[in-house]
């Protein structure tokens, strides 16, 4: 029974929940930072008689910049969901002041009179708002570079509106915003494939040692510095030879060289493990498709898995 076997695996639902609300939180942090660093550059940036005829707008970014974070260290997966949505709630209440303060502070700063200026100083405002919100996720996704491409067609744009060059910057922003809206929605979702495979990989880790197995090595990206690839994770079974995990954003394969009789024992057993500890459904089978067999005792009954059970219900 040596050779390849997959699976795929799913997450039990107040788990996932958990781990949703976790991502919202570290990213309304990122938010909350990128926002503190724009109206400083602003601030710093603007005369002290600039600041005094907009003194109103410059004190609701100071108050915001006063005011103390949400307390969020503590919470991970094991904390109370209530905890958890507290978490989010006061993240998003702090995210969403500062990001009124910084449009107020940018648009006050852009001193148009006429009314498509005004416009179109407000619509470079929420793109910009809309970068600062994503910051984090497209950096992690799409590379710091890509990030500053962006930063520098938004500094293009402004150029753009105090030459008051409008109809090339309605079209800058429409173009951008768009990009922005796709490139968002791609990263914030293979970041939460991310997130629930990060989740499992500790799982499996921690099974694997309660199971007895040693780690070869830390685990490892298969292409370095590119954390959308698979993840490498090979363990010696000490008595049994080692199984070798390679772990997507989507499921699980894995090598081995255990025997027909110890190869179900262990894999059955890995995903006893992972779903009664970790809430992780998983289904081991053959590279072919067919399941692992059974081992069981003399009249007894196969029991399906827990994926084979959300199926069948």
């Amino acid at each position: 029974m040596s050779g390849v076997k997959t699976t795929d695996y799913r997450i039990q639902r107040e788990r996932a929940e958990k781990l949703e609300r976790i991502k919202r939180i570290n990213a309304l942090q990122a938010e909350s930072e990128a926002l503190r660093g724009r109206v400083l550059e602003a601030m710093e940036g603007s005369s002290s008689g600039l600041k005094a005829t907009f003194a109103a707008e410059v004190a609701r970014v100071e108050a915001w910049l006063r005011q103390p974070e949400p307390e969020s260290g503590h919470l991970n997966v094991n904390a109370d969901r209530a905890e958890l949505l507290a978490g989010v709630e006061g993240w998003t209440q702090h995210a969403e002041t500062g990001r009124r303060a910084c449009e107020g502070l940018l648009l006050a700063l852009t001193q148009k009179a006429d009314a498509l200026g005004q416009r179109l100083a407000e619509e470079l405002a929420a793109t910009e708002g809309q970068l600062l919100a994503g910051q984090q996720v497209l950096t992690l996704w799409y590379g710091e570079a890509q990030v500053k491409a962006w930063r520098d067609t938004l500094r293009r744009g402004r150029q753009m509106l105090d030459m008051e060059q409008y109809s090339e910057l309605e079209a800058l922003l429409k173009a951008l915003r768009a990009e922005l809206t796709e490139k968002t929605a791609s990263a914030d979702a293979r970041e939460a494939q991310q997130q629930h495979r990060l989740y499992l990989l500790k799982a499996l880790r921690q099974v694997c040692a309660e199971m007895g197995f040693e780690e070869t090595a830390p685990p490892r990206y298969a292409r370095e510095g590119d954390r959308g690839s698979d993840i490498l994770l090979t363990v010696d079974t000490i008595a049994r030879g080692q199984i070798a995990f390679t772990v997507a954003l989507d499921g699980i394969r894995t090598y081995s060289a255990l025997t027909e009789h110890e190869c179900p024992q262990d894999f059955q057993q890995i995903s006893q493990f992972l779903e009664e500890e970790f809430g992780i459904e998983t289904a081991f089978h053959l590279e072919n498709g067919e399941p692992l067999p059974v081992l069981k005792a003399r009249g007894e009954k196969d029991e399906p898995t827990g994926i084979q059970r959300q199926m069948e219900r």
